[in-house]
């Protein structure tokens, strides 16, 4: 058996329920060994940690809450998340158990809230579609690059008899920004190539 009291800080912060049953404060209790014992927040109040108070003003922290004060343990706790507080306690011997709690800051007002998801979406989208816009747009000009390389190789004949249509195409490619000043080089270069010494530029 396991014998002491327990206590809440500060007072009315919360309530002690030892399998299942609710512990009155400061009332000696006796318990079976590692029983356990969870404390819980009213509403408002947040667990800080479990403690034994030692005597003559001393305590020693036996758990504490892993529950941190950042930005984003607080959204999370305002959309409803519930963090792993360590809020249970196994009394293994005797003594004088407090649970420790504290007051959590007033939630976010919802004029807040909605320009918080504002500034949040606005910054994933902000990232997120030029980077989709950049992706398209160069997978549209590698596309256009692929098609008339496809064309220059396997009719290179064409490409002797038109190169000045072949030529006036890419261009118009290039200037409508559907292929990229390196690939008008890449494909200028390609058809030259295929052109007699005598016809070269």
């Amino acid at each position: 058996m396991v014998e002491g009291t327990f206590n809440i800080n500060p007072s009315n912060s919360g309530r002690i329920r030892c399998n299942g049953v609710e512990i009155a404060t400061n009332d000696y209790v006796r318990l079976d060994v590692d029983t356990k014992c969870e404390a819980q927040a009213h509403n408002g109040y947040q667990f800080v940690s479990w403690s034994e108070q030692l005597g003559h003003n001393s305590s020693k922290t036996i758990t504490a809450s892993s529950i941190s004060d950042s930005l984003f343990s607080s959204l999370l706790s305002y959309l409803g998340f519930k963090s792993n507080d360590n809020s249970t306690f196994k009394a293994s011997s005797y003594g004088h158990f407090i649970a420790n709690f504290r007051a959590v800051p007033p939630p976010i007002p919802p004029e807040y809230s909605l320009a918080l998801i504002g500034v949040v979406l606005s910054s994933v989208l902000g990232w997120f579609v030029p980077n989709i816009a950049s992706w398209a747009n160069a997978r549209r000009k590698r596309k256009s690059l692929r098609e008339y390389i496809d064309k220059n190789k396997d009719e290179p004949e064409l490409g002797k008899l038109y190169h000045p249509k072949i030529m006036k195409e890419i261009t118009d490619l290039y200037t409508k920004g559907k292929i990229s000043e390196e690939q008008y080089k890449i494909l200028k270069d390609m058809i030259s190539d295929n052109l007699p010494d005598a016809n070269k530029p």
